[in-house]
């Protein structure tokens, strides 16, 4: 089985595929969006990193990974088949309620036997179902609203992580804690007590890139959000921590493809 569809900032996918473990730089390359993805995990042997957090993959796993945050597959053995859905869309296109509801969710749920992986299958069945792709990629969108809400509703299906890497954990909850007053490394270094060297050290342990890159990209997934909310541009710099317009307007446009002013606000 195999579904692609791409319309916008909207993506479906439904693959099934044989692939090679790589043990030195992990199955995919680690990297991040400016849009939201969930990924269900139907079957193989694979493992999941989320920033600090690793997690073992088990069938009718849904993970949550939100703009900004970085992440990588790891793929355990290429004898059993990695099959899973992926959605991927931007918060904008959501109703105000419901972006409210999911800036909130955790990561990673285990979703089997349970209303929400039915919802998630109905995804599949439209391309078989419906006419043409207009109206699969118009169900979609409104069964994206129905599993989120179902989603942010859920008790009991949150799973915990089955590796942290602690040091990384408080170099980003530091960052986030402290994201608008983080200009330099030398604001960050201080910050949490530690040299510049053995900062840069233990970060690097945890993500494929720089610790002020890594600060800058949170920056601008809060402006985009902020502009989502109805903030106008100007008041973005001060409020996310840019020292000027010029610098985030050059970050935000680098990242999202387009300048702060052509952000959907509602």
């Amino acid at each position: 089985m195999a579904f692609d569809l791409r319309r916008g900032n909207f993506t479906f996918k439904h693959s099934r595929s044989f692939e090679e473990p790589d043990n030195e730089t992990g199955s995919f390359r680690e990297h991040f969006h400016s849009l939201y993805e969930l990924l269900y995990f139907i079957g193989g042997e694979a493992d999941y990193k989320i920033r600090h957090t690793r997690y073992r993959l088990r069938p009718h796993t849904l993970l949550v990974v939100k703009p900004g945050e970085l992440h990588h597959v790891l793929i355990k053995s290429a004898e059993v088949p990695y099959e899973r859905f992926v959605v991927r869309f931007d918060e904008a296109d959501l109703p105000g309620g419901l972006r409210t509801l999911i800036r909130r969710l955790d990561n990673v749920y285990s979703i089997e036997n349970t209303r929400l992986s039915e919802e998630l299958f109905r995804l599949d069945a439209f391309p078989d179902t419906l006419p043409d792709e207009d109206a699969v990629f118009y169900a979609m969108r409104w069964q994206l609203h129905i599993i989120l809400t179902y989603l942010s509703a859920a008790r009991g299906l949150r799973r915990k992580a089955d590796a942290v890497n602690e040091e990384v954990h408080r170099i980003t909850d530091y960052i986030e804690q402290n994201l608008t007053g983080i200009h330099t490394i030398d604001d960050l270094s201080a910050g949490l007590h530690m040299s510049r060297s053995g900062l840069q050290k233990v970060f690097s342990t945890g993500f494929d890139m720089p610790v002020m890159r890594y600060v800058r990209t949170q920056k601008v997934t809060l402006a985009h959000a902020m502009l989502n909310d109805g903030y106008a541009p100007t008041e973005i710099p001060a409020r996310c921590g840019f020292n000027d317009y010029s610098s985030f307007y050059r970050a935000y446009t680098k990242l999202y493809n387009m300048p702060p002013s052509g952000t959907n606000r509602r």
